[in-house]
């Protein structure tokens, strides 16, 4: 039954996508520690870099900062 099955589905073509990805640039506290590759209370203790803080009170990390 299962070469039956392999004559009667016709195969698949393939095709190519082009895909622009934007990585993010302003992480949270915990994308920010996994970036660093470090715990969350561990990323807090040794990292220096000061959150930016938006208008509606959230905080990020700009990995650009953490890069640095």
């Amino acid at each position: 039954m299962g070469n039956q099955l392999a004559q009667v589905t016709p195969k698949m073509q393939s095709a190519t996508l082009h895909l622009s990805i934007i990585p993010k640039r302003m992480l949270t506290k915990a994308e920010a520690a996994l970036h660093c590759g470090r715990p969350i209370k561990r990323f807090v203790a040794e990292c220096d870099v000061t959150p930016v803080k938006f208008p509606n009170g959230d905080r990020r990390y700009d990995i650009r900062d953490l890069d640095a």
